[in-house]
């Protein structure tokens, strides 16, 4: 679903929000110590994790910590990975550098692999271009028209769909650009799924 980005926000997101790496089994599972792993490894992401559980963990975290946990909005999403850029991608235009940042389809051997292993964007941050797909917190709209214009996650609407960001190791290099959007059914539970708490409100 390649549509241009959401409306520039100012200051929506800062570095202090946005947690450096998806979630990892290990972490996930200290919520949930019956999660079906998709990848073997503590420092995988975690995958096959729905919407709903997503939410539940960052409840979860937001008891357990005294900060409050949630999914990011898309506006904050897309932030986080420009980390300043107007560019394709947050390191440029340049497609062929994609493989230093991303676990896509032509370098990951087809699975997900630990997190933190590419390089970060310029706020530090890693994984938001591939590896594992993230939930955002809004719910799909075909355009920007009528969105919120601070940020906030855009939740009103009859689609039955929630946004997803980043590509994934299953996908091609054009999927992992900043700006490229897909959709997901709040039940869809798949290898190429996860999410990235944010820490802190963005309550407006």
């Amino acid at each position: 679903h390649p549509l241009p980005s959401p409306p520039p926000e100012s200051g929506c997101l800062s570095l202090k929000v946005c947690v450096q790496s998806v979630l990892t089994n290990a972490q996930y599972e200290r919520f949930d110590p019956k999660h079906e792993r998709d990848w073997p490894g503590d420092g995988d992401p975690v995958a096959g994790v729905g919407f709903a559980e997503a939410q539940a963990y960052c409840a979860w975290l937001s008891r357990r910590s005294g900060v409050r946990a949630r999914l990011p909005s898309e506006a904050e999403w897309e932030n986080a990975c420009r980390a300043g850029s107007v560019s394709e991608y947050c390191f440029g235009d340049d497609e062929s550098m994609l493989g230093a940042y991303a676990w896509f389809d032509s370098n990951s051997g087809g699975r997900a692999h630990a997190v933190g292993t590419k390089r970060p964007n310029a706020w530090g941050l890693h994984d938001l271009h591939g590896n594992v797909w993230e939930w955002c917190e809004d719910r799909w709209h075909d355009d920007y028209e009528g969105a919120p214009e601070d940020a906030r996650p855009w939740t009103e609407g009859a689609s039955p769909f929630r946004v997803s960001r980043g590509g994934s190791w299953l996908w091609q290099a054009v999927f992992c650009r900043s700006a490229n959007r897909d959709w997901n059914r709040p039940v869809y539970l798949w290898g190429n799924l996860g999410f990235r708490p944010c820490l802190g409100p963005l309550d407006r």
